[in-house]
């Protein structure tokens, strides 16, 4: 396999990305799931069968960007189909993320908070075919800081890939669900700020929700190819900005321009980038999986 595979999955108001290396290596970030449908059901039939072998485990690598219900409802598939790295913040006051979280997501988040202890910080070196970096996030001391009813969402980490074909190179930015408040301070470190520019597909934080839209994080990254949205049917808090075409180029989709996907219109996002660094789009509805 010498392409880099990227789905972003319709888990109407959670989040669950996965990302599939040149090298066979596999990367899932959060594991949001709807009621019928698992996104890791899906993937252990469809996309890991040729993936590198990591017995016994199943994936190479999650991520958690935040202790968030919905960014975990999948939690239990993920303790049976376990990862061999998992990387996330874990110094959290959980009684604090307890009071920032539904009852129903707070099971989910406890769930993931008593497995993730089997997981030491040491994680061993792989050769994923692509740069990735997560090193720039505010921790929830930080966070909190900052706001204290925001620190679960300001303390996402935001997880930037970039693969270098033979002739372009595709950069994806996914962000969580960090506020405004929370990207001003990332934008204070000169790191982040280098590491951001040139994004092409910039996964919006928030669900796309305005209270995480932050114009200067356009200006630091430069305008992308398009913004995608992960977010229900129906959520009427979605910014307008991100499909305007002042932030983003924008692509054809069945002969209309559009600047922004997203799941609840447009289903799964499948983003191909083939060995030269090109890019091929396609959206998808997957069948129910589960119960």
């Amino acid at each position: 396999m010498t392409e880099l595979r990227v789905i972003i999955f319709d888990v109407e108001h959670g989040f669950c990305a996965f990302l599939k290396s040149p090298t066979g290596r596999t990367l899932l970030i959060d594991c949001g799931k709807k009621s019928k449908f698992s996104p890791i059901k899906y993937l252990i039939d469809n996309e890991l069968p040729d993936c590198a072998d990591e017995e016994p485990f199943y994936f190479t690598k999650f991520i958690l960007s935040h202790p968030h219900g919905d960014h975990v409802e999948d939690i239990e598939n993920l303790k049976t189909y376990k990862p061999r790295i998992i990387s996330r913040q874990s110094d959290y006051d959980w009684e604090a993320v307890e009071e920032a979280n539904t009852i129903s997501g707070m099971k989910k988040v406890n769930s993931y908070k008593n497995w993730q202890k089997n997981y030491d910080e040491k994680a061993p070196q792989i050769d994923w075919g692509f740069d990735i970096y997560q090193s720039d996030y505010l921790t929830p001391s930080e966070a909190k800081s900052l706001e204290e009813s925001t620190m679960v969402n300001n303390s996402s980490i935001p997880v930037i890939v970039n693969f270098r074909g033979t002739q372009h190179s595709e950069k994806f930015l996914f962000a969580g669900d960090l506020e405004e408040k929370g990207w001003k301070e990332l934008l204070k470190r000169k790191s982040f700020k280098e590491k951001i520019k040139g994004t092409d597909f910039f996964i919006t934080s928030h669900h796309g929700h305005s209270s995480g839209y932050c114009k200067e994080i356009f200006e630091a990254m430069g305008k992308p190819i398009l913004n995608i949205v992960s977010t229900r049917s129906g959520d009427a808090s979605v910014e307008l900005a991100y499909s305007k075409s002042e932030n983003s180029h924008g692509i054809d989709l069945a002969g209309v321009k559009r600047y922004m996907l997203s799941t609840r219109n447009d289903g799964s996002i499948r983003i191909t980038v083939d060995s030269e660094g090109k890019y091929f789009l396609r959206c998808d509805h997957y069948r129910d999986n589960s119960k």
